[in-house]
């Protein structure tokens, strides 16, 4: 059997920085990375190209909707097909942020995959700054929580202790027997494979349009002002759950990130692609957005 690890959590609350810290940690693992990018830029998976060849990414969808789920049990063909000539230990998933990982036991079965495959573990990684407000507006937070055996309350460095301790408290009420460990930048050590995910779990694939979302991907064809995409982004307020992609500014490239009402930008040198910006809103707020963000000269996804 192949033991999974399943990552969840929402939008920016560091799923990718926490997989990079995985593969740093276990570099000398052979590992198998799929990584799944709700927006149709594949952002993500320019994030973790240096993991080389053992990355696999899906993007334009969850992994558990209908329209993308077809070419993610595609996917775990292929890799249990490769175990055969490449042996490897597990595999490392990390879900989009909207993901309700609760049909997860359902689709490897219907799909023939359960003697292949076995949940080994399922962690939800929190944004406390983010997490109260994301729980009463969003089932798909409830039910990752659900979910997990495992929580992970990141970016504790950024939150008093009021909120830290909030937010486990209310983890404990989602899910009494979950564990929950405390980090900063995805710094936390624990094992990938330990067969403690809960298997009593079940639920639905979603729809391919989910009504509490929008996407749009935005593809500039001129250098932009950085203060001016910060500007814009943050004028969304909380219409905006995620913003972040590759821009050329003042001729570099740099990478950008917005989530739970901050801005982050760092130089991306090694980055040689096109220029793209992923957005994700409210979708009651979809055509706002757009018309707002259209400065971008950009195309709906």
């Amino acid at each position: 059997m192949i033991p999974i690890c399943l990552i969840t959590g929402f939008l920016g609350s560091g799923k990718t920085t926490l997989l990079r810290a995985i593969h740093q940690r276990h570099a000398d693992r052979r590992l198998i990375y799929l990584v799944n990018e709700f927006s149709t830029a594949d952002v993500d998976g320019d994030l973790v190209s240096g993991f080389g060849a053992n990355v696999v990414s899906v993007a334009g969808g969850s992994i558990f909707c209908k329209c993308k789920v077809t070419e993610f049990i595609t996917q775990l063909k292929t890799i249990s097909e490769q175990r055969a000539d490449q042996p490897f230990e597990g595999v490392v998933i990390e879900a989009s942020g909207i993901a309700n990982p609760k049909v997860i036991h359902q689709m490897l079965a219907e799909a023939q995959l359960d003697d292949r495959f076995a949940i080994a573990r399922v962690v939800a990684l929190v944004d406390p700054g983010s997490f109260a407000k994301l729980l009463a507006t969003l089932p798909n937070i409830t039910a990752q929580v659900e979910s997990a055996d495992l929580a992970i309350i990141n970016k504790c460095d950024l939150h008093e202790e009021d909120a830290l301790a909030t937010t486990e408290q209310s983890l404990r009420e989602i899910n009494p027997d979950l564990q929950a460990v405390r980090t900063t930048h995805g710094q936390v050590e624990f094992e990938l494979f330990s067969h403690t995910a809960r298997q009593d779990i079940t639920g639905q694939l979603a729809g391919c349009v989910d009504p509490n979302f929008a996407k749009f991907a935005f593809m500039p064809n001129a250098d932009l002002d950085l203060e001016l995409v910060r500007t814009s982004l943050a004028a969304l307020a909380d219409d905006l759950y995620r913003a972040k992609g590759f821009l050329r500014v003042d001729e570099k490239w740099i990478y950008v990130d917005h989530a739970a009402g901050q801005f982050q930008s760092r130089p991306a040198p090694e980055y040689d692609g096109p220029a793209e910006l992923a957005v994700i809103v409210r979708g009651d707020a979809a055509s706002q957005a757009w018309e707002h963000l259209s400065i971008f000269q950009g195309s709906d996804a």
